[in-house]
């Protein structure tokens, strides 16, 4: 009865409308015929003003007349919503009347941000003055849209993370199985693959031996046997080591214990290279910056300081034995030695790949941490351009 009462004052709005739109045409057409040739005596001209304020006058009442009819329709409405006729409308009176006159079934998420954007005091009901249905129906089709975008966004990462994920198994299941032997074969070999760096520092030793008498006797036989090994193998034997350890460290089938000890072995040799080079910039330096010459003219090219160069080398010597000593201890007791700052990880980043569960759990982990950082990169390009 409402809805038939609205419809009906709305059709004689619509012609009343219609009847002063033409009285508004004739007044302009009678109008336009005054204001021709010879047509200007006072009384047609009052009669004119007296037209145009008579019209101004049914504007208005046909404004207002439309304001009040809204605001009836607006009770109408509101007192349809409010079911049990409390003088406002909640959650639940609000989701049963959106179904039953504009047939959209609301959940109730979206029932409580559409009440929200209106309730003013906050109290979790509409009161009349809140209540305006035009402008629900604009705010839920915002709140639609922006749902809509925030559905299809979700099911885009969902999408992106089930592609990863297979690239991850995909690429898991392309790699050999890891072998896991950590006998005693394996144990002994993983220790005996450190004397490749141990030769390559025995050079670094002798101001360490030459303090220390209780190393000379050691040191001695050691750079004998050294010397030995080089005039027998024609100074390759390093060389040899170096390269069958790199070969054989990206060997899948043997067991993975001994390939990370060879590969660390032969990266620990490759790092006495620094100080190598190191030592030799510096030799050539003092060679040039310490030379003297003599009074007859003759230039004596000069030398790296003892002071300088004997703890250098004794530094590099020890550091390295440390590192060796660990990598022996932890091999002996099945552990992987990977503790070695930048030594470990390159070791394990250059090694062949097999497929093992810390591997698998170690690039998981990775994943994860690669999506959390793209979704605190997405949320901060958010916060920076938020949406209108």
């Amino acid at each position: 009865f409402a809805t038939w009462g609205c419809c009906q004052h709305s059709q004689r709005l619509r012609l009343g409308r219609r009847q002063l739109c033409g009285r508004t045409v004739v007044a302009c057409r009678a109008t336009t015929s005054a204001v021709g040739p010879g047509s200007t005596s006072p009384d047609e001209v009052e009669t004119l003003k007296q037209e145009a304020a008579r019209l101004r006058a049914e504007v208005d009442e046909f404004k207002l007349e439309k304001e009040q009819q809204r605001s009836r329709e607006q009770e109408l409405l509101f007192n349809a919503f409010d079911a049990d006729g409390s003088g406002a409308v909640d959650l639940q009176e609000l989701r049963r009347g959106l179904q039953e006159y504009w047939g959209i079934k609301l959940d109730e998420a979206m029932g409580a941000k559409l009440l929200a954007a209106y309730d003013s005091n906050k109290d979790g009901l509409l009161e009349r003055e809140e209540f305006d249905l035009g402008q629900l129906q604009a705010t839920y089709e915002g709140l639609r849209d922006e749902s809509r975008a925030s559905a299809a966004a979700d099911q885009k990462k969902r999408k992106e993370r089930a592609q990863r994920k297979a690239a991850l198994d995909q690429f898991l299941s392309s790699l050999p199985e890891s072998n896991e032997d950590t006998g005693l074969l394996t144990r002994i070999g993983s220790i005996l693959v450190y004397l490749l760096p141990l030769l390559d520092s025995v050079r670094f030793a002798k101001p360490l031996a030459s303090e220390i008498p209780q190393l000379k006797p050691f040191y001695a036989v050691v750079a004998s046997d050294v010397q030995i090994l080089d005039q027998v193998s024609y100074g390759l034997a390093p060389l040899i080591l170096f390269a069958v350890f790199q070969g054989l460290a990206n060997n899948t089938d043997l067991p993975k214990l001994l390939r990370f000890n060879m590969r660390q072995s032969v990266l620990l040799t490759i790092s006495l290279f620094v100080p190598g080079v190191i030592g030799a910039i510096g030799n050539f330096i003092s060679k040039l910056a310490l030379g003297t010459t003599n009074e007859w003219g003759e230039w004596t090219a000069g030398k790296l300081p003892q002071s300088i160069a004997d703890p250098s080398s004794s530094v590099v010597f020890l550091l390295l034995l440390a590192c060796v000593l660990y990598s022996m201890g932890s091999s002996l007791l099945g552990v992987m030695p990977d503790g070695i700052p930048i030594i470990s990880p390159e070791a394990e980043r250059t090694m062949a790949k097999t497929r093992d569960s810390e591997m698998e759990a170690r690039l998981q982990k990775q994943l994860q941490e690669a999506e959390k950082l793209a979704e605190e990169a997405e949320k901060a390009a958010i916060q920076k351009h938020p949406p209108k």
